[in-house]
């Protein structure tokens, strides 16, 4: 079957998807879905990661715990994509920058249209809203989150904050920070506010590439 399909990375904060043990198939478009659309550098425990398009950082114990599997099961299916050459991964002590080969492929249409320029504006307004339920999902979807972590902050804060980042930062980026801000938080027993804590390590370990 040929043709594509456009499926928002806010489909990650549907009820179901982590509802289950994730296949093999959910694992592989959780991957696509992870993966950066742009370059990107960020810092993880101080240390300096480039990320290409097509290029995700998660470790192999934050893949088990996210597909419900235990990391030898992740090691073995990881290295069966290699293998496939599906994938390229690269580790490090400090995480694993998974690479997916042929990105491009899965993010371009091949197909062209023609459209009149009533059928143009109709589609644009729709976009335009469905960039905002993806919007609206990704912003929910970081505080069931937080919550689940026992974090404790200024909700409305937080939305108004990250909703103004996402004019900056991919969805990818923003995540990676979150995570990252979570661990330390937790590790460190911190007081006080959680949504300024937050937005220091975005903005000083975080960043786009340069085009």
């Amino acid at each position: 079957m040929q043709g594509w399909i456009k499926l928002y990375r806010s489909t990650q904060g549907n009820e179901f998807y982590f509802s289950e043990r994730f296949t093999k198939a959910q694992a592989w478009i959780d991957l696509l879905l992870l993966a950066n659309h742009k370059p990107a550098t960020i810092f993880l425990r101080g240390v300096e990661v480039h990320l290409g398009k097509g290029d995700l950082a998660y470790s192999q114990i934050s893949l088990a715990k996210r597909w419900k599997w235990n990391e030898r099961t992740v090691n073995k299916f990881l290295t069966m994509l290699e293998k496939r050459q599906m994938i390229q991964s690269r580790k490090s002590n400090i995480t694993t920058v998974i690479s997916i080969i042929n990105y491009t492929l899965y993010q371009s249409s091949t197909e062209q249209s023609t459209v009149q320029n009533t059928e143009q504006s109709t589609s644009r307004i729709q976009t335009d809203k469905n960039d905002k339920n993806e919007e609206n999902v990704f912003v929910e979807q970081l505080i069931s989150y937080l919550k689940e972590n026992n974090i404790h902050f200024d909700e409305g804060n937080l939305r108004g904050r990250i909703t103004k980042a996402l004019n900056t930062y991919e969805e990818n980026i923003i995540r990676y920070a979150v995570n990252d801000a979570v661990e330390s938080w937790k590790k460190n027993g911190n007081e006080g506010n959680f949504v300024a804590y937050l937005f220091t390590i975005l903005e000083h370990n975080y960043q786009e590439a340069e085009p």
